[in-house]
């Protein structure tokens, strides 16, 4: 039985307690359990406080995107506990959307916000696994916006894959883009030479030669100059994308950018990829002889979260004397306007700046304010222009991965940690005092950042929008009914990762032109809404989105009521919604109906074949136990829920919930009886399967990504196994960040690759291994590859460790491993663990040379049908030691690095032997082996670009395989 079935049947069970709770006059102390009252304290209203821009201005547009603040994670919303005063003067200053709805993981709503589209149809399945990629021809908010003349600037957490071919600056129409990735094991930052990237060879975004603003296409939404809208100018010649103009085609050549001075340690600031020289001039064949040049490119920094069920155990309500009470608590002053809060700020520690710090910084220089710390880099960079987008979204309040089922550790200066001690938070758990430790300091952030704004010439404007991008993270020791009260006193059922309220409902607070103050609008919006709403406050002209298959629905008017004066109170309903936005069905899709395993079928033409039974409503679908087995054939409705006026169906269970108001309780005292249920739950389970046919109609949905090499002057690729296409079922298994298997001669593993660059490549495989093994590497057509005709590559890879019995036992998860444990493991709050296994159980994971292979350009593009003859990267087991155990304990990439032209293979040692891990230009021996150990880097890599971790993946806590030594 499913376990959300499971959850339901139990909520079944109890509910002749819990029903007796709702009839008037219960003594049960569940009663109320669904009567979730709104907070007693509010900011009053207070009417439109900046006045509507006139006919014909264009406003600029800030998007802050919190990461893994739940709704109940606001003072206003739980004033006992949670201190974030800057946010809550800001929602005093705007409108605060209640029933905003997101996906239940950080990626999937990234890319929603993105392209306005339901994440599926983008490619966007997971947090791992090959599946949090957003596909590079899809359309994006900044796309839209540069048929305005928009600028486009991004901070922080991308998760939507820092490949090259997928950043924010090259696909997604970006002109600048800051990533500061956090060391996966503290909060101390690695040290590398870094820049912002620009979408021209002068590092600045290309501008028309009158007005100051980019030039733009006709129709569209594609600016004519590509550089103009983040993409890199399209080269010419066999194998180059198509020209950015073309929606969904991703630009060959490089986003230009220019080497920044290198910055001292402690400090990193990254943004991957590199292009012509500043002077604009074309970019020199690399030398054969030397190094590639540094570009450093990590993942953005990792998630560790639990791995639920499919859906949470039913919760018994928390007793309310012991609960935490929002409507008891004192009232909040009335908001001023946004200001910095008293205490550690941004500024007062540059000895030991956070990632988010350091973006602050950026952000208060970007709006006219002191250069940033000269440590992070050269600040002859351009300042926003307007109009403009800002895309920040920072790191807090994730979590950092330290291969630790049970604790999680957050990034924020330690002063904060002791705001949350004493005798009024016993009995909390370590992890929510963490949480709320973080949650301040984010919101001294926002202080600051709201400070810069209101001292800028863009402060009457400019609309700012605030939201979270997932339900609450809670982790195991939160998670509990008696524990769970303290984070979440709405009461919601589920957290991250569920398609419950508690997954998928969280806040959107708006300020801006014609915005009311004060105000609680109640309208069901989707984040997928942003871009529309974007694109008419802009006033984008229709056919710029026209030919886009938008979920997301303009909910501008909710924003410019058009009222003047100062409403009698704060709460409005839906009073100014149309009747489509009152009567729209918003969709939820669980991501434990998919997994890294999962890999769709293809078609003579080698893309995905539909339909197929793994797509199949019904049939279709895979759910993985917890020893990484899949049961298949249990169909989507399970993972879907659909939220309808004031309803809420969960498709796992078959159950209607009605929302009261305030109150999102998903319990039996707020089911609808099936009776009177039955007319509305046949339209809502109808209307779930024609949504569901409508993703398999989308090109860009259910597929892998393709790998890019040798775009512009990145040298460095790394082709992630969990990105692989094709595999054999039976021997081969994809884990989250990775493969394992390999058990018979023949077995192999498929990989797209995209060619820009013809030349020499040299590969090396990284990977956790108990015994040798011998594999060829073929990269061409698969005709080819089938006939022995395409470039091959073959090498014996020796085994990196012996199998003992303890090292079985740590395999079995009898003794999972700590991976890369560092000195300070636990939080400030976090009470003393039994000590770690001894780090010798499990084999160390390290980089093996394969070879070099000399590749032409591609001449066909993934995706595009009829476009030529279509590359792909095949490994494949030749022989064993041990036929029918698997070679590889961890798969987890190889890294394809550009040599120089055809022909220019350096003398290397043969296959299967170490690959270097001499420090890049620059760099001492020490300061690289430091910079690895911080980043959880195996050996075998020589360059900062697309330096690669195993850690660097999300929600990998549950799979002992996914932890190697590095």
């Amino acid at each position: 039985m499913p376990r959300m079935t499971r959850l339901h049947v139990s909520l079944t069970l109890v509910a002749a307690v819990v029903l007796a709770a709702c009839q008037p006059g219960a003594a049960d102390p569940l009663q109320g359990q669904c009567k979730v009252k709104r907070p007693a304290v509010w900011p009053p209203p207070r009417g439109v406080l900046t006045p509507p821009l006139l006919p014909g201005a264009q406003p600029n547009f800030i998007i802050i995107l919190t990461d893994d603040q739940g709704f109940d994670d606001i003072g206003l919303l739980n004033p006992q506990y949670v201190e974030t005063p800057n946010l809550d003067r800001f929602i005093g200053g705007g409108t605060f959307f209640d029933n905003f709805y997101v996906a239940p993981e950080c990626a999937q709503s990234r890319a929603a916000l993105l392209t306005g589209r339901h994440p599926a149809r983008t490619g966007t399945m997971r947090t791992n696994g090959g599946w949090d990629h957003l596909n590079p021809a899809e359309v994006t908010v900044a796309h839209v916006l540069a048929s305005r003349g928009y600028m486009a600037a991004h901070l922080g957490k991308w998760h939507n894959r820092d490949l090259p071919g997928y950043e924010p600056w090259r696909s997604a129409g970006f002109n600048l883009s800051w990533e500061v990735p956090e060391p996966v094991m503290g909060p101390e930052l690695a040290s590398a030479p870094s820049k912002p990237k620009t979408a021209s060879a002068a590092g600045k975004p290309k501008t028309a030669s009158a007005g100051g603003k980019p030039k733009t296409a006709s129709a569209g939404g594609k600016p004519a100059s590509a550089a103009a809208a983040g993409k890199p100018k399209t080269a010419s010649g066999p194998g180059k994308p198509s020209p950015a103009p073309a929606p969904g085609k991703l630009a060959a050549a490089a986003a230009p950018g220019r080497p920044k001075p290198p910055a001292p340690a402690g400090r990193r600031l990254l943004a991957e990829g590199d292009g012509a020289p500043p002077d604009g001039t074309p970019s020199p064949s690399p030398d054969p002889a030397a190094e590639p040049s540094p570009s450093p490119s990590p993942d953005p920094s990792p998630e560790p979260s639990p791995e639920p069920d499919l859906s949470p155990e039913p919760e018994p309500s928390p007793d309310p004397e012991a609960s935490p009470q929002p409507d008891a608590s004192p009232a909040p002053e009335a908001p001023p306007e946004p200001s910095p809060s008293p205490g550690p700020g941004p500024h007062e520690r540059p000895e030991e700046l956070t990632a988010d710090e350091s973006l602050v910084q950026r952000i208060i220089y970007w709006f006219g304010g002191p250069p940033p710390d000269d440590r992070l880099g050269a600040t002859d960079e351009p300042r926003l222009a307007p109009p403009f987008l800002l895309y920040w979204a920072p790191y807090a309040i994730h979590t950092k991965n330290t291969g630790l089922r049970y604790l999680g550790l957050r990034t924020y200066p330690p002063a904060y940690a002791d705001l949350f001690t004493g005798d009024r938070f016993a009995g909390i758990a370590p992890q929510t005092l963490d949480a709320w430790a973080a949650l301040k300091f984010l919101d001294d952030l926002l202080g600051t950042v709201f400070a810069a704004i209101a001292a800028s010439p863009y402060a009457n404007n400019t609309y700012i929008l605030i939201a979270g991008d997932n339900g609450a993270a809670l982790l195991y020791s939160e998670a509990t009914p008696a524990k769970k009260r303290y984070r979440m006193p709405s009461r919601m059922t589920g957290f991250k990762h569920s398609v419950g309220e508690g997954g998928v409902r969280n806040f959107l607070a708006v300020q801006g032109p014609g915005v009311e103050a004060g105000r609680v609008d109640s309208t069901p919006v989707s984040i997928a809404d942003l871009l529309p709403t974007l694109a008419e406050l802009a006033a984008v002209p229709p056919e710029a989105t026209s030919g886009l298959t938008l979920d997301g629905r303009s909910v501008a008017n909710l924003l410019l009521s058009g009222k003047n004066g100062v409403p009698a109170q704060s709460y409005r309903g839906d009073s100014l919604a149309t009747w489509d936005q009152k009567n729209r069905m918003i969709f939820s899709l669980s991501p434990y109906c998919w997994d890294a395993n999962a890999v769709p079928d293809l078609g003579p033409d080698r893309e995905v074949l539909r339909p197929q039974p793994l797509f199949d409503y019904d049939v279709g679908g895979v759910l993985v136990k917890k020893d990484r087995s899949m049961v298949l054939g249990l169909g989507f409705e399970r993972c879907i829920a659909v939220r309808w006026r004031t309803y809420k169906w969960m498709g796992g269970g078959n159950i209607l919930y009605r929302l009261e108001g305030y109150s999102h309780v998903e319990a039996a005292c707020s089911e609808v009886p099936a009776s009177k249920a039955e007319s509305v739950v046949a339209r809502l389970r109808a209307a779930a399967r024609d949504w569901w046919a409508s993703l398999l109609d989308s090109p860009h949905g259910f597929t892998k990504p393709v790998y890019y090499l040798g775009l512009d002057r990145g040298n460095v690729s790394n082709v992630l196994a969990a990105g692989a296409h094709e595999r054999t079922l039976t021997n081969t298994t994809l884990l989250p960040n990775g493969a394992t298997g390999f058990r018979a001669p023949g077995d192999r593993m498929c990989f797209k690759l995209q060619v820009a660059t013809a030349g020499a490549y040299r590969w090396v495989i990284f990977y956790t291994s108990f015994m040798d093994a011998t594999f060829r590497l073929s990269v061409g057509t698969i005709d080819d590859i089938a006939n022995g005709t395409a470039p091959t590559l073959t090498a014996t890879l020796p085994a990196q460790a012996r199998r003992t019995r303890r090292r079985a036992r740590a395999l079995a998860g009898r003794a999972p491993a700590r991976a890369c444990v560092r000195a300070r493991a636990q939080p400030p709050h976090a009470r003393p663990r039994r000590a770690a296994p001894r780090r010798a159980q499990l084999p160390k994971m390290s980089g093996r040379r394969l070879g070099d292979l000399a590749l032409p350009a591609s001449t066909g593009t993934w995706g595009t049908p009829g476009s030529g003859p279509k590359l792909e990267a095949c490994l494949e087991l030749v022989d064993l030691a041990t036929p029918g155990e698997p070679v590889f304990q961890l798969f987890g990439n190889m890294q394809a690095t550009l040599l120089g032209p055809p022909g220019a293979q350096r003398a290397a040692p043969g296959g299967g032997a170490a690959a270097a891990s001499a420090p890049p230009g620059g760099m001492t021996p020490a300061a690289w082996a430091a910079l690895r150990k911080r980043m959880c880097a195996p050996e075998g890599q020589s360059s900062l670009q697309g330096l690669y971790t195993p850690y660097s993946v999300e929600d990998i806590s549950g799979c002992p395989e996914c932890q190697p030594l590095v």
